[in-house]
């Protein structure tokens, strides 16, 4: 695996772009926190099986696409329809920062310059669509169409992207800073954000949680806290695929902060119902479901096509494992472990090599090839899809490390 020192360039490259897309000044954080002296050492290739040094490959593959999917106006293409031979549609702010997150961990585990500077224009485009708060200047705000809580997401989305790039500008993270500020004013006192479901309200909190490592608060872990106690109860009720990964990953980076056990077990009570919705058995006539997850509709599980919404599952799964190892919890470390290898094996089946791409002419493979296909049965590519499971990947190895 190749790797690229990054240092100095991207900074520079990426305060270059900022200067030229920044519509204001903006204060000083809450906390400056400079940049790290050195990025995040990247998987050693040394260190993994030959298995997992293919995945690593396809990962690279599936950062390779995205990042060609990226246009010069610094958004990526929404997706791709291979039997159209055109771009989808659907384009939208969420999919765009997902994207920008996926392929800015990948500039973190792969020390590849390129992927971070494409990152981190993507994020720039999206905090055009932003405002200052017109009671509040220390805040911004998503100034797209939709309802408070809909922006609120938006805000969320462009947080995390943020948060995952390797060593982002101060006037990058203060913009990040600003709109994480914007969320504290959802919180209630009975620890609900707003009107929000637990799918929304997963985003915020990650997000927020997130945010707090690169500019500490105490009213982040705070905030979280009480917010995962809350929706904790609305999840017994009303249990979401869409809302496993962002409540999986605001519960392990609560703890991470605050050691608190009840974010923990509510995290590991997530984890022990989605490991129960896994296609485990072999069955001849539907190995490629192996290693995917059922749906979930009406309160019950449904045997229908798993699909690359596994990527998200699977990406929950490396938190999970992650705050499995923190606890010394050996069984369920060893269960979730399993769960995570072998959904990463069902995603990099949807995933289009080379070899699967034969019936294609040459010129016209780089269209797909390294992309996260919908499902076995569904060629269609969408980059928020294709950026999930991408992160799947590339976490699952990162845990081998660990």
């Amino acid at each position: 695996m190749r790797t690229i020192a990054m240092g100095s360039g991207i900074l520079t490259v990426m305060l270059a772009c900022w200067t030229l897309g920044q519509a204001q000044d903006t204060p000083a954080p809450t906390k400056p926190v400079a940049p790290p002296a050195r990025l995040p050492a990247a998987v050693t290739e040394a260190k993994l099986t030959p298995a997992q040094q293919q995945m690593m490959l396809n990962a690279r593959r599936g950062a390779d696409w995205l990042a060609r999917m990226h246009d010069v106006k610094g958004r990526f293409l929404p997706g791709y329809l291979p039997a159209l031979q055109r771009a989808s549609e659907g384009d939208n702010l969420n999919r765009q920062a997902t994207a920008a997150a996926g392929l800015a961990r990948a500039a973190r585990v792969m020390r590849e310059e390129a992927y971070a500077v494409r990152a981190a224009q993507t994020i720039l485009t999206l905090l055009e669509d932003t405002i200052p708060d017109p009671d509040d200047k220390t805040c911004l705000l998503v100034d797209l169409p939709g309802d408070r809580l809909t922006r609120a997401s938006a805000a969320a989305s462009i947080i995390l992207a943020t948060c995952e790039l390797p060593n982002p500008p101060a006037d990058l993270v203060e913009k990040s800073e600003k709109l994480t500020r914007a969320l504290y004013k959802l919180a209630r006192t009975d620890g609900s954000l707003g009107e929000a479901d637990v799918t929304t309200a997963g985003s915020i909190l990650w997000a927020v949680a997130r945010s707090h490592r690169q500019t500490p608060a105490a009213w982040k872990p705070a905030l979280v806290s009480k917010a995962l106690a809350f929706y904790r109860k609305q999840w017994a009720k009303n249990r979401r695929l869409e809302a496993v990964y962002p409540l999986t990953a605001a519960c392990v980076e609560c703890y991470r902060h605050t050691k608190d056990r009840n974010a923990a077990a509510f995290a590991l009570e997530i984890q022990d119902w989605l490991v129960g919705l896994q296609y485990t058995n072999l069955d001849g006539k539907r190995l490629a479901w192996y290693g995917g997850f059922m749906t979930w509709i009406d309160g019950r599980p449904m045997e229908q096509e798993p699909d690359a919404r596994a990527g998200a599952l699977a990406a929950s799964l490396v938190e999970a494992v992650s705050l499995a190892r923190e606890l010394a919890d050996v069984q369920r470390h060893q269960q979730y472990s399993q769960a995570l290898e072998q959904a990463v094996q069902f995603l990099i089946s949807l995933q289009y090599t080379e070899a699967g791409t034969q019936h294609f002419t040459v010129w016209y493979r780089p269209k797909v090839v390294g992309g996260f296909h919908h499902s076995p049965t569904n060629g269609d590519l969408r980059i928020d899809h294709s950026a999930e499971a991408l992160a799947a990947v590339m976490g699952f190895a990162e845990q081998v490390e660990r």
